[in-house]
């Protein structure tokens, strides 16, 4: 029953984040980037190509055919962006929603087995609302480019206490990961 309860807990406090949340920038905040060497690691997510309003539904699938199939999560629930939007151009976001697992687990349909294999990272923490995540990793690009990065791979956001039952939106922790590369 406690399981049920954190999937449907966890499931609200996504939905609230994005449904209650405005807009609030983050110009001039100061943010500390740090590259990181990543070790690889093996996940089992969901994949979607289209809005971030889907979300949501993305999340309730796959808790609930990893529930279904008996694949524990091997740490923190995130979100790895293939694309992401540009201004001016219109872009469909290529996304998916995942747990890391061990690597002996077979995923089936609609779960898919993927493998992080990239080894060097820009992280940053963000603190707040999700809605203003695009403007945390546009700095991050930002700083990447004035350091001598570039963006070399995808975007992943863990989402550090989505779980927690005191969290409200505007204290959501995430961390933020750009592969990257040395210009």
């Amino acid at each position: 029953m406690k399981k049920y309860r954190s999937i449907f807990l966890l499931q609200f406090l996504l939905l609230s984040a994005l449904q209650t949340a405005s807009a609030n920038n983050i110009t001039s905040q100061n943010i500390k980037v740090v590259i990181k060497e990543i070790e690889p690691f093996t996940y089992c997510s969901v994949q979607h190509q289209g809005p971030m309003g889907a979300m949501e539904s993305s999340i309730q699938i796959l808790m609930a055919n990893m529930s279904r199939q008996n694949i524990p999560p091997g740490g923190t629930l995130f979100t790895i962006f293939h694309s992401i939007p540009e201004e001016g151009k219109d872009t469909t976001l290529e996304w998916e929603v995942g747990f890391p697992i061990t690597a002996l687990v077979l995923p089936q349909p609609p779960l898919r087995k993927g493998q992080w294999d990239y080894a060097t990272v820009a992280s940053a923490s963000h603190k707040g609302r999700i809605e203003t995540l695009g403007d945390y990793v546009d700095e991050m690009l930002e700083w990447m480019d004035k350091n001598g990065y570039s963006r070399d791979g995808p975007i992943l956001v863990q989402y550090l206490n989505i779980g927690s039952e005191d969290t409200i939106p505007s204290r959501l922790e995430t961390e933020i990961w750009i592969v990257c590369n040395r210009k």
